[in-house]
């Protein structure tokens, strides 16, 4: 049986005669929508990083200030593509996150351009900022996924979602009708299931 101490057991409130049973968590395989947009928009710098590196951006009679803002402006095409394709359908303020992101990696890039004439640092800057955002991409939706708790008592099942605020659904057991347990082949391998 698993016990909460402190300030958890405070925040779940149980009857008299209720015992916690098992406290659970989702499985990243179950928030890997949410972490492909960090890996897709780390597989797209990569990608970035070898078409400026094989000069692939660079064209004739190319003006060198927009030569040095190619790999940007292909980062930010990269990631307005998987903008629409993963994050659309995200909550608001993570959108508007990400759009600002975008916008940002433009800015100052143009800044090293044009501002302080240092074309060589705008790469630079931009390639790692892509990178940074990657990552910080998995970082969040491993935070989000680690927002939600499950808890099994012998009288309810209860999920919590803890992040800037607290939603908590409660489910008595005798108020459950019917249950399915779904586990096609390659989830059984890994030890997966879904219960609806």
């Amino acid at each position: 049986m698993a016990r909460l101490t402190g300030k958890d057991a405070e925040e779940f409130p149980m009857g008299a005669k209720e015992t916690l049973l098992m406290t659970l968590r989702p499985h990243p395989l179950s928030f890997l929508r949410y972490y492909w947009v960090g890996i897709a928009l780390l597989l797209w710098i990569v990608l970035t990083y070898y078409v400026h590196t094989q000069d692939w951006l660079v064209f004739d009679d190319m003006n060198k200030d927009l030569e040095a803002l190619m790999p940007a402006l292909f980062m930010s095409l990269g990631a307005i593509i998987i903008g629409k394709w993963l994050v659309d359908d995200f909550a608001k303020g993570f959108r508007i996150l990400f759009w600002f992101a975008i916008i940002t990696l433009l800015v100052v890039t143009g800044l090293f351009i044009w501002y302080w004439k240092d074309s060589e640092r705008a790469f630079d800057f931009a390639f790692l900022y892509g990178i940074a955002l990657g990552v910080m991409g998995i970082v969040f939706a491993e935070f989000y996924r680690r927002a939600f708790v499950y808890m099994v008592t012998n009288q309810r099942i209860v999920l919590r979602y803890k992040l800037w605020s607290i939603e908590e659904t409660n489910m008595r057991f005798e108020k459950i009708e019917d249950f399915e347990i779904v586990r096609p082949f390659i989830w059984r391998l890994a030890g997966l299931g879904t219960i609806r």
